[in-house]
């Protein structure tokens, strides 16, 4: 019995962290930029971090007609509504809308 609660708990963190993939979720977080932000990869990218139900940061690469001819290499909070799918170890939000809500710099 307790084998079993720990798998049931297990799989839900595991849910939780992909927020319901191929599903369309919304999600508020921070836009910033995997390059200039996170120093990550050659070049500017999107990306959506977002606070899981234990604190943790869980980043989503932005893609999508809605997120095109954007950038957020200044933190902005966002709230993006679109489908999740992992790829090569890495969550990407197809964004099909976009909503700024403030920027937090400057």
């Amino acid at each position: 019995m307790k084998t079993l609660l720990l798998i049931g708990a297990a799989l839900s963190l595991t849910l939780s962290a992909y927020a319901g993939e191929g599903k369309k979720v919304t999600l508020d977080g921070e836009g910033v930029c995997a390059h200039c932000t996170l120093k990550s990869g050659d070049s500017c990218a999107n990306v959506l971090q977002v606070k899981n139900d234990e604190g943790k940061l869980v980043n989503y690469i932005l893609a999508g007609k809605a997120i095109e001819g954007k950038s957020y290499c200044k933190t902005t909070a966002l709230s993006v509504t679109g489908t999740v799918s992992e790829k090569d170890g890495q969550m990407i939000l197809k964004a099909t809308s976009l909503e700024i809500k403030k920027d937090k710099e400057g």
